[in-house]
């Protein structure tokens, strides 16, 4: 708890996309075209805090991973596999 004798909170979660692109044919990493379409999938997992500082303002944080891969193996232009960490912080005012 904290001064305020309210409780902080955490959550986490887990996300799944997955993207299919019916005509969109995957290519090679020397840009050679594949016998299928491109598939891209992407899994996240996340936590988030939330510390309240008064009864109108809390303060969030929250971290990130995400990797996606995918069939699209010709980033000359665009990343199609990848990692990515992120850590956003912020303050939430309740009117």
């Amino acid at each position: 708890k904290n001064g305020l004798g309210k409780p902080f909170t955490i959550q986490a979660g887990y996300e799944f996309e997955q993207y299919y692109y019916p005509g969109r044919t995957a290519q090679t990493v020397s840009d050679v075209l594949k016998n299928e379409d491109q598939e891209d999938r992407r899994h996240s997992v996340f936590g988030t805090l939330s510390v309240p500082l008064t009864k109108l303002v809390t303060w969030i944080a929250q971290a990130k991973y995400e990797k996606q891969s995918s069939n699209q193996k010709f980033e000359q232009n665009y990343r199609y596999n990848y990692d990515l960490w992120s850590v956003l912080s912020g303050i939430k005012f309740k009117y």
